[in-house]
């Protein structure tokens, strides 16, 4: 039994499609391949089969709490939350507490 197939198109950046093309062609693709492996896998994962994060610059400062929450995380000693409505209860917290004392905590 045939598969019914379609096409996709799309606009990019002249450049980025000469760089696409030479990567597939030299992992023995066609670039039409390279784009049904994507696809393929985009849809096995339910989402993209890799992290895909906006690159934004951290101060040294944020560098080192972001680590210091990550090993928190690796050893179990982070803060966790039974909901959402109950994080957002501590915020409110802290937040009434800044506004009474008339403090305010540094913000990015």
């Amino acid at each position: 039994m045939a598969t019914e197939t379609t096409s996709l198109n799309t606009k990019m950046d002249a450049s980025e499609k000469r760089l696409f093309t030479e990567t597939a062609e030299s992992l023995g693709l066609s670039p039409s391949g390279a784009i049904r492996v994507f696809v393929r896998k985009f849809n096995e994962y339910g989402g993209f089969p890799f992290p895909v994060r906006r690159s934004y610059p951290m101060s040294a400062t944020e560098r080192v709490e972001i680590a210091a929450l990550d090993k928190a995380l690796d050893e179990g000693t982070a803060t966790t939350y039974g909901s959402f409505a109950e994080l957002l209860a501590e915020v409110d917290d802290e937040i009434q507490k800044e506004t009474v004392s008339g403090t305010t905590a540094p913000h990015a």
